[in-house]
């Protein structure tokens, strides 16, 4: 698997996921077929998160750091402020903390010349089978940090994804891409849709979820072949800030363009214009303090 190409692509797929599930306004009655499809988008679009958890974890894996210093100075000055100012706010962007944990960790952890190899993956996923379940039971007593701990395996699938960089012919991604996403789909809506799984730890429904990840990641893979599509690699590039804004100023948002449009889906449409208009902004305002600082 080679993402070069295509991880702004998946990174694109994971800031609309959240996009919806946030702010969606639901269009359809849940009676109809639509309506049970559209609450099934809407209600997953969580997995936004482990599709940049992958990405994050994939693009550090295959290119390991060599200044860590400079690389966490770089990532703080574009983490922290956002988190701070969501703080003040009154919003805890948990996924901030998360992502800086990932950044902490996994430099350390891969050098350039770190060899994965397939069985190691095996005594990973045991070590953290056993911590997590000691931390949730022992010492998280309201399980509250299993909404990061059960997402930890999509990270390792990501650093072993990226050490395995070997090329598949496009068939072979293709089909084990609309397989996984089969299967991840049946999966989901069974243990991680309106019942969500919860034996015996809270939020372990997100390991459900992982087969339909992994499948969306090589289909958007296949399509990445194909053509270069601008506004989506585009949107891949602020990502980050379309899940500041959101978050902050989605509410607000929303009520906005109820009272603006003339039914509930050109209130999504311009809801999400909003939100991408705000989340460029604040991103060429990152850019350009970031070319300040480098003079």
């Amino acid at each position: 698997m080679n993402l070069q190409n295509s991880k702004r692509y998946i990174m694109a797929l994971a800031a609309l996921q959240i996009l919806i599930f946030h702010q969606w306004i639901t269009v359809f009655s849940f009676g109809t077929t639509l309506g049970q499809i559209e609450r099934f988008l809407v209600t997953t679009g969580y997995i936004g998160v482990d599709l940049f958890f992958f990405v994050s974890a994939y693009s550090l894996s295959q290119h390991p750091v060599t200044n860590y210093k400079e690389f966490l100075v770089n990532r703080s000055v574009k983490l922290i402020p956002l988190f701070l100012i969501a703080y003040i706010a009154g919003h805890f962007l948990w996924f901030i903390p998360a992502l800086m944990i990932v950044y902490l960790l996994l430099p350390l952890i891969i050098k350039p010349q770190t060899q994965l190899k397939p069985h190691s993956f095996l005594i990973v996923i045991i070590a953290w089978l056993i911590v997590t379940a000691a931390l949730l039971k022992f010492i998280d007593k309201d399980q509250s940090t299993g909404i990061f701990l059960f997402r930890i395996p999509i990270i390792i699938l990501g650093v072993f994804a990226g050490k395995f960089n070997k090329q598949f012919p496009s068939k072979v991604k293709l089909l084990f891409g609309i397989l996984l996403s089969a299967g991840g789909i049946a999966l989901t809506y069974k243990f991680g849709y309106l019942n969500k799984w919860a034996a015996p730890f809270k939020d372990i429904f997100y390991l459900s979820t992982i087969p339909l990840s992994l499948g969306l990641i090589l289909l958007i893979d296949c399509l990445a072949e194909l053509k270069e599509i601008g506004w989506a690699k585009w949107l891949g590039g602020i990502s980050l800030e379309m899940y500041f804004t959101q978050v902050v100023l989605g509410a607000q948002i929303v009520r906005i363009c109820l009272n603006i449009a003339s039914n509930k889906l050109a209130a999504n449409l311009l809801s999400f214009f909003m939100v991408i208009t705000i989340s460029a902004l604040i991103a060429g305002m990152y850019n350009k303090l970031l070319a300040l600082r480098g003079r």
